[in-house]
């Protein structure tokens, strides 16, 4: 709860500071990515969030790589009930390898880093039409990334 409180404050200071007519006019600023996204979910479409924090700046668990439409191109798009998390897991999973060679420069089979698919939730697939699963890089060993694998051959 003390962390959505001052959430709350550092977003509410960041909206204070965006007025005055100039060229920042509906734009929110967030000292780091997390705290970017989140202002993202919550904030009106024609908001403008600036992340201070250069992607791959700080030590990470995950770095997202590509959008992927889940399960099965279009027929997703006609689908009323969830699918499941783990059918839109596989489907997205082929997906993210097949992408991973042009992010980071080597065969997926030939890496030292791991791929992981995040999918939407049933909420978010019947409630918000979202039907994106993301794509990232992980460690093999669980340690954090340490700036970004794009081109990084690993």
């Amino acid at each position: 709860m003390r962390a959505l409180g001052f959430f709350l404050v550092v977003l509410t200071l960041g909206v204070a500071g965006c007025g005055g007519g100039s060229s920042s006019e509906g734009k929110i600023v967030a000292a780091f990515y997390p705290l970017a996204w989140a202002t993202q979910e919550v904030a009106a479409p024609s908001s403008g969030v600036v992340d201070l924090t250069p992607p791959g700046a700080e030590p990470h668990d995950v770095e997202l790589y590509a959008e992927v439409r889940t399960y099965q191109g279009m027929i997703m798009e006609r689908l009323e009930e969830y699918p499941g998390t783990e059918e839109i897991l596989a489907d997205s999973l082929s997906e993210c390898i097949a992408r991973y060679e042009k992010f980071v420069g080597t065969p997926y089979r030939d890496s030292e880093y791991d791929v992981v698919a995040l999918a939407p939730t049933g909420e978010l697939w019947l409630d918000r039409q979202q039907r994106v699963s993301m794509c990232g890089v992980t460690s093999t060993d669980g340690s954090k990334l340490e700036g970004s694998v794009r081109g990084a051959s690993g």
